[in-house]
């Protein structure tokens, strides 16, 4: 018998909608995000599960018994209960939210309370509401007709999981409005569900039925790699392979105008991934044999990167139909890859002292400071800047280059330098708000006077206007600018007196930057407004703000995780500004002298008015 012989492969990317609990204890907490989902427990205090396609495909050459790492303990299960007969427009919708978050992979028992032919998707996305906060009970409006009308329910929002499980922060209130309708004689059914709806969870729900891993993705434009937080329906034992399937798939939709896939098209998983003796083995499909090999390699690191939230992992082998591509071994180490562009600083930033801009040598989480130097003694573009006077809010790049706030008698202008180069003004006078480097792109600055703009200053040319979405996607003025380490993600402080957080992604579209995609960020728990903002790394912020009569540093994740104060109570008093980087001492000042977080407490870092590390 002759023909095409059979082709082995597992599809990556959405696959069916599958449901699974994963029994693992509740803890409290205060995710934060947009996909409209639907069994709204939100309104009616109800708990439910996740509705995300499971990834398939999965092996683990080990045994997992009780009382291993590995295991996961039996769920109990919460049985749906059925339309109660002559229940009201209300009731109904509340029963056929709380049947929709059950643990069938299909709630069939929810379908029960739908009219024939309602069209309604549970796996459309799922969005996570605070319960308890702004959101109203059921709410029955009759008409047109005495047996049609709408039941609406308002949540507040606090994050999205979108249908491939990334992870979004969004604080807003959700209005729901479902079609109900009844034959003579018959009761009550759901007639209409909201477009794109599927399941409704509480903060608790996520955090007990999910389990969030980082997915890295490669960034459009630069060898660099753009985290992702992720939510994963399944058990542990089977995560390498999941992470595995989510990587290889589609970002968020949110993300994905700043990612792009490393794979051929048509590349499928060739086999099942395994985890034999620490070592993670993927093996593709024969589409990637014509893989670039600077390609394979950014593939081969984003593998690395993103199973390092399993402890046991060490390694990663990756074949291609079966064939090692890899150099050496045929494997990468997990814990000793560096990812590409997200170098931690070298140690030294630069900081403000009496106007002029002086090095200061900070090494690892001590912060230990040495003596500062002049700009003057120093190489490279910080010396550039040894006459330049009345300097403040300096941005330093990774790269070197250096931007700074100068004040001159008609407004605030934007000086750059590179070495061996001299400063030149990139932009002003204007009401300007501190410099961000964005790599790739150049240094941004939001204008405060007039509307709502931000102006990016590339390596060379003039100053160019970045788009900002659609109107009124962003509220001004913006207090503060901090572009993401990657690059992808930018955060805005709005707001004048009381002022908020928003998030953003950039992209470049033939040379034009665009800073879009806005959405406000819920603020950590009694935080009225934010004075300064900082990065961590690409998923964690430092937020300094005002909480009731004190100031408060807050430990912000922007994926499920709690948000944590730093050092509650012993925070310097007066203080309005930070530094933040990845492996790096937290610094905060206010204005004239600076401190170092060493361990819980806090130590003097000598006098300055503005502080800044590699970025």
């Amino acid at each position: 018998m002759t023909g095409r012989p059979v082709r082995r492969g597992r599809p990556v990317g959405p696959v069916p909608f599958v449901r699974q609990r994963l029994g693992r204890p509740g803890r409290a907490g205060r995710p934060v995000g947009a996909v409209v989902s639907v069994a709204v427990a939100a309104a009616v205090g109800l708990a439910g599960c996740g509705g995300l396609p499971t990834p398939g495909g999965v092996r683990i050459d080990r045994k997992v018994d009780a009382g291993t790492s590995d295991y996961d303990p039996p769920d109990i299960q919460r049985v749906p209960a059925q339309p109660a007969p002559g229940a009201g427009p209300a009731q109904l919708v509340e029963g056929f939210l709380e049947a929709a978050s059950g643990q069938e992979a299909d709630p069939a028992v929810a379908r029960d309370y739908l009219a024939p032919a309602t069209d309604w998707d549970p796996g459309a996305g799922t969005v996570v509401y605070q319960p308890g906060i702004t959101g109203t009970p059921a709410r029955f409006v009759p008409g047109p007709g005495p047996d049609r009308g709408t039941v609406a329910v308002m949540v507040r929002q606090i994050a999205v999981i979108d249908l491939d499980g990334a992870y979004r922060r969004s604080d807003r209130d959700t209005h729901l409005t479902f079609g109900v309708s009844r034959r003579p004689g018959a009761d009550w059914r759901v007639s209409s569900v909201p477009h794109g709806t599927g399941l409704v969870l509480t903060e608790t729900d996520v955090l007990r039925d999910f389990r969030e891993v980082t997915v890295y993705r490669a960034a459009r434009g630069r060898d660099a790699f753009v985290p992702e937080a992720v939510e994963l329906p399944v058990p542990r034992a089977a995560l390498a392979g999941a992470i595995v399937r989510s990587m290889m798939g589609p970002p968020g939709s949110w993300l994905a105008p700043t990612v792009r896939p490393l794979l051929p098209a048509g590349t499928v998983l060739a086999d099942t991934v395994t985890l034999v003796g620490g070592t993670v083995t993927i093996d593709l499909s024969r589409d990637a044999a014509g893989l670039r090999e600077a390609d394979r390699d950014l593939f081969a690191g984003q593998l690395a990167a993103s199973l390092r939230s399993i402890p046991t992992v060490t390694q990663v082998r990756l074949l291609v139909d079966g064939r090692r591509v890899l150099p050496g071994d045929g494997t990468l180490d997990v814990a000793t890859y560096a990812l590409p562009g997200t170098a931690p600083p070298d140690g030294t930033g630069v900081l403000v002292a009496n106007g002029r801009l002086v090095a200061d040598g900070r090494s690892g989480d001590a912060g230990r400071s040495s003596a500062g130097r002049p700009a003057g003694s120093l190489p490279g573009a910080t010396a550039a800047f040894a006459a330049v006077r009345r300097l403040a809010a300096p941005a330093l790049s990774a790269d070197g280059r250096i931007a700074a706030l100068q004040a001159t008698p008609a407004g605030t202008e934007l000086v750059t330098a590179r070495a061996g180069s001299a400063p030149r003004v990139g932009y002003g006078p204007a009401a300007l708000s501190a410099p961000t480097w964005v790599p790739g792109v150049g240094v941004a600055v939001a204008v405060r006077d007039g509307p709502t703009k931000v102006v990016v200053v590339p390596s060379t040319g003039p100053a160019v206007t970045a788009g900002l979405g659609a109107p009124g996607e962003l509220p001004g003025p913006v207090w503060a600018l901090r572009a993401s380490p990657d690059g992808a993600r930018v955060v805005a402080v709005v707001g004048t007196t009381h002022r908020s957080l928003y998030q953003g992604r950039i992209t470049v579209v033939k040379g034009v930057p665009t800073f879009a995609g806005w959405e406000a960020l819920g603020l950590p728990p009694g935080l009225t407004t934010v004075d300064d903002v900082g990065w961590r790394d690409g998923l964690n912020l430092s937020v300094l703000g005002r909480q009731g009569s004190r100031t408060a540093l807050w430990t912000v994740p922007l994926g499920v995780s709690d948000p944590t104060e730093v050092t509650p109570g012993r925070l310097p008093a007066g203080v309005d500004r930070l530094a933040a980087a990845a492996g790096t001492a937290l610094l905060v000042g206010d204005g004239r002298r600076l401190w170092s977080l060493d361990g819980d407490g806090w130590r003097s870092a000598g006098t300055g008015s503005d502080v800044c590390y590699p970025r």
